[in-house]
């Protein structure tokens, strides 16, 4: 079902937790920029990320306008661990396979993955 993968990268902290979501970020991009296979999982409060109506202020990073650049570097596909939402609520990014995931997918996406960091 999901691909072998080095990396999964969960994303759980809500918006405001800034500093949390910067480092899973920086951690993703860097995994993507060196080459390394790359799996992103948003669930928790993290799913708000991607809601047309999020808001950053002036001096913080927008995670959810970053999360647009994960094709930029060869991240495809991204996971929203969440059935309580709908696709239509969300601002998925064009060059992405969004697929919504539930916890028995989700643990098969875990077996799949050498290396687990949750943010």
């Amino acid at each position: 079902m999901f691909d072998k993968t080095t990396w999964l990268v969960q994303l759980t902290s809500p918006p405001d937790d800034i500093k949390q979501l910067e480092l899973g970020l920086d951690c993703i991009l860097a995994c993507g920029a060196f080459g390394q296979s790359v799996s992103v999982v948003l669930c928790d409060e993290a799913v708000s990320l991607l809601e047309t109506d999020a808001e950053t202020s002036a001096h913080e990073r927008d995670i959810a306008r970053e999360l647009h650049t994960l094709p930029l570097y060869d991240i495809t596909h991204l996971y929203i661990l969440d059935a309580q939402t709908s696709a239509a609520t969300h601002n998925i990014p064009v060059d992405l396979h969004v697929e919504y995931i539930d916890h028995g997918q989700f643990h098969a996406l875990l077996s799949c993955a050498k290396h687990v960091l949750t943010f």
